[in-house]
């Protein structure tokens, strides 16, 4: 099947899904405990290497075969999801802000 769009080689939603969602957890987990001028520089590193050590485990997997596409997906998926996390940390706290102790 033809895809209709062929610039898109390589191109995996299911990566990118997945990886922003990682990102997602990983920059809540890290909020706190990293410099924010840094944040998001180790929320792409940790993506990053997470994502190539996936990589590096499919080499060994029979039937299986490391991508660079799959890792640029991934890369792509946790950058998607760092530009959108300061709204998603903004709605979070306003539901903590609404929650009674």
């Amino acid at each position: 099947m033809q895809s209709m769009f062929p610039f898109f080689s390589g191109f995996d939603w299911g990566h990118v899904a997945a990886y922003f969602i990682l990102s997602l957890l990983v920059a809540y987990a890290l909020e706190q405990t990293v410099a924010p001028k840094r944040f998001k520089l180790w929320v792409l590193l940790i993506c990053f290497f997470y994502g190539l050590s996936d990589e590096i485990h499919q080499h060994f997997v029979p039937g299986r075969t490391p991508e660079w596409t799959d890792l640029a997906n991934d890369v792509l998926g946790a950058f998607l999801a760092l530009l959108i996390y300061p709204g998603c940390r903004a709605c979070f706290k306003k539901e903590k802000a609404g929650q009674e102790p």
